[in-house]
């Protein structure tokens, strides 16, 4: 590289640019080289920020039911590149609710199963797989979903009760036998 010392600015010229030095073509050259690097290096990184997000194939599947409080098994498939770790994060942004599901998950095992916290019943729900280190960086994020009460199974308990007892009272006695009986459903 050589530096071309004119109107008190210096401009970093490459060995092409100084073998022009003698013709018509060196002042123009001279102030859009530089533009023109910047330009074309721009449009690289503009074009590699573009196609970053579409290189990773971390696709994450949704069960049909996903009811809170409940077991849930989350499936996805992966590519070669995918990233070695992940954080499943339940997130709605109508609410602006994020939840952080499952920590460090190796992509290779293809499902976790975890308990989905306890989170308002609705809908707008989605599931991200995120950066462990940045959760900005998500990876995949599923459609909205909807998560569901959780079903109350019935039980059915009872209790029962026998007292006996004698009370006096003057001259007349009284003897009793009772029995109490609860049940719930």
């Amino acid at each position: 590289m050589f530096v071309y010392y004119r109107m008190y600015k210096f401009r970093w010229l490459s060995t092409s640019a100084v073998f022009f030095h003698r013709s018509r073509l060196f002042p123009v050259l001279v102030y859009l080289l530089p533009r023109e690097i910047l330009l074309k290096m721009f449009r690289k990184l503009a074009l590699l920020a573009l196609v970053t997000p579409l290189v990773s194939a971390l696709t994450l599947h949704i069960p049909d039911n996903i009811r809170t409080s409940q077991p849930v098994t989350i499936t996805w498939d992966t590519v070669p590149g995918d990233p070695y770790t992940f954080t499943l994060e339940l997130t709605n942004e109508e609410f602006h609710d994020q939840f952080a599901l499952v920590n460090n998950i190796d992509p290779n095992q293809g499902s976790v199963t975890f308990t989905v916290p306890v989170v308002p019943v609705r809908g707008g729900y989605t599931l991200e797989a995120v950066n462990v280190g940045n959760i900005g960086d998500v990876y995949s994020k599923t459609g909205q979903f909807s998560v569901g009460e959780t079903f109350i199974t019935g039980s059915s308990s009872s209790s029962s009760t026998t007292r006996t007892g004698t009370s006096t009272t003057g001259s007349t006695s009284t003897t009793g036998t009772g029995t109490t009986s609860r049940s719930t459903t």
